[in-house]
């Protein structure tokens, strides 16, 4: 146990201290990985709000972006060695904060009255921001971070996470990572990217792919390296590029390649396509493609990435073996589903492609 809390930054101080201390220290983390832990972390601090008075009292009072005093988080060494680590530890019985004397006996401390009362006030300024009312009881102790509570209480699942992320419309680190990474002519409305995989296929395996493409947790060697399980994070096909997913699927010389034939392909058959695709249509599909191409465009990912796996360059010619096995997975499905019609609608100009 010792080791595991030894590799883990921060690990005991994320408990008694607010957002601001994850924010002035994240640039101290030399390891990838638990540097975009503990990113994500912070995002998330952001949007949690206290949901009950219990709530209010396990709030931290050190770091906090809620608690300021001339717009500065608080942190008074003196008091945090005397164990007031909490808005709880403020409050007598009564659950009323306590007078200046009583403070200083209940903690053997000798404080400065303007810093008592700045610090209590900055508590009863983000209590009335909140939306439950000030209850005559003191928390219970030992006191658990509202935050940390919030993320352990559910035994199965994260949904109660998710519910706050999206109450507070906060942008998922992964789409600012793609607006780094691409170029978008005008703004992406994200909304219809991450909806489209479950409009085009119900394929388990395709979605699940798709969605962790969206989410930027697909691993590449660039995850893996940053990661620390693999030395290496080049590219698995040209060996030359550090191999992010946009490389991995759209820049890697031999994947431009694969799209190219994939493309040729099409065109021999008679399909013409809207417009010729981008990076944007190949990483996260297009409205303005009908649901096989969509399909088809995961199903390539899907293909090139095993590849990857295997050590392996694309080929498009052993991928257009497979287009026959996906026609069948999806009209089974369609069956299934009672969507035969539909399915075959979808399918009859692409049936071409099939001899």
């Amino acid at each position: 146990m010792k080791y595991i809390t030894s590799c883990i930054p921060l690990q005991k101080k994320i408990l008694l201290y607010g957002s601001d201390y994850l924010k002035n220290n994240l640039g101290r983390i030399d390891n990838h990985f638990w540097y975009d832990a503990y990113n994500a972390l912070y995002t998330f601090s952001l949007a949690h709000t206290p949901v009950s008075w219990n709530d209010f009292l396990c709030t931290p009072l050190w770091y906090n972006h809620n608690i300021k005093v001339g717009r500065k988080s608080l942190f008074v060494r003196q008091w945090f060695q005397s164990g007031v680590n909490f808005i709880n530890d403020l409050m007598d019985r009564n659950g009323n904060f306590y007078n200046l004397n009583d403070f200083e006996r209940k903690f053997n401390l000798n404080t400065n009255f303007l810093t008592y009362h700045g610090i209590i006030a900055a508590c009863i300024s983000y209590l009335g921001t909140l939306r439950f009312q000030h209850l005559p009881v003191k928390g219970q102790q030992p006191t658990c971070p509202a935050l940390i509570y919030t993320i352990i209480k559910n035994m199965k699942g994260c949904r109660n996470i998710y519910d706050i992320l999206v109450n507070k419309n906060l942008l998922p680190s992964s789409i600012r990572k793609w607006e780094r990474d691409i170029q978008f002519e005008s703004e992406p409305d994200w909304k219809k990217y991450f909806k489209l995989p479950f409009k085009v296929t119900k394929d388990s395996s395709m979605l699940w792919f798709q969605l962790r493409m969206l989410h930027r947790i697909l691993p590449s060697n660039y995850l893996l390296a940053k990661m620390t399980i693999k030395d290496n994070n080049n590219c698995t096909f040209c060996t030359n590029e550090i191999e992010t997913l946009k490389h991995l699927f759209w820049d890697c010389r031999y994947v431009e390649t694969f799209w190219l034939n994939f493309r040729d392909f099409l065109s021999s058959k008679g399909i013409v396509l809207p417009y010729e695709w981008n990076q944007k249509d190949i990483l996260f599909g297009s409205l303005a493609y009908d649901t096989v191409i969509n399909q088809l465009l995961i199903k390539a990912k899907q293909f090139i990435y095993t590849r990857k796996l295997d050590e392996s360059i694309p080929l498009f010619d052993i991928f257009k073996l497979s287009i026959k096995t996906h026609y069948r997975i999806e009209k089974y499905n369609a069956v299934k589903n009672g969507r035969l019609e539909k399915f075959e609608k979808s399918w009859n100009p692409y049936k071409n492609l099939l001899q």
